[in-house]
């Protein structure tokens, strides 16, 4: 997790890149109070079930997976 501080404030974030079944990758991006309450939860070669969650085509000035 990283701190951040632009023209619209500060706060953190933390990046978990999640591959399902079939290997397909994604990158999950989490904010604030999401980066603080999950940055502590997940575990490499865990399995997680991730439900209610949003899913934005990645803005391609950041690195994606």
């Amino acid at each position: 997790m990283r701190t951040y501080k632009n023209a619209r404030g500060e706060g953190c974030v933390f990046n978990v890149e999640l591959t399902d079944e079939d290997g397909t990758q994604i990158q999950a991006t989490m904010f604030n109070d999401a980066a603080r309450k999950f940055f502590d939860k997940f575990h490499m070669g865990k399995v997680y079930y991730i439900s209610k969650g949003t899913l934005k085509v990645a803005n391609k000035q950041f690195k994606t997976v």
